[in-house]
């Protein structure tokens, strides 16, 4: 009795659609809200301080990397449930802020020494907004629609 599902849940789950995540679009926008974000980082930071331009480029690359790789793993062009999608990306989500955190704090503090002040706010700006992207992507796929 312990490991029964209440009836709503079944049903539920026998009604939700499958669908798969576009991920070409997911990664495509995401570079691109990514280098764009960087870009603007990188103005401020040349008319602040020039040399913050590789904390910069540190603070991008890395969380954009760590978002595409760990959305990769879950296999976003497989069909699944649209139940099960939030999990997934979820863990994603979890999976990417570990190796993001741990990828940019060893950049920062190895013998090249990027701008902090540069690096982590632009980590941050990025790693949020690609995530924002890939979510509202999978909203559009939940919907149905293709017209974002």
């Amino acid at each position: 009795m312990t490991d029964m599902q209440p009836e709503s849940t079944i049903e539920n789950s026998q009604q939700a659609p499958d669908i798969a995540l576009p991920m070409h679009r997911m990664i495509t926008r995401a570079a691109f809200a990514a280098a764009g974000l960087m870009v603007l980082a990188g103005a401020l930071a040349a008319i602040l301080n020039p040399a913050a331009l590789a904390g910069v480029l540190v603070g991008g690359v890395v969380p954009f990397f760590a978002s595409a790789g760990s959305l990769l793993i879950i296999s976003p062009t497989k069909t699944r449930s649209i139940l099960e999608w939030p999990k997934l990306l979820f863990a994603a989500q979890a999976i990417s802020l570990t190796i993001a955190a741990t990828i940019a704090l060893a950049l920062l503090y190895s013998s090249a020494q990027p701008s902090k002040i540069a690096a982590l706010p632009t980590a941050a700006l990025v790693f949020i907004t690609v995530w924002i992207v890939f979510a509202k992507a999978y909203g559009v796929a939940a919907s149905g629609s293709q017209s974002d």
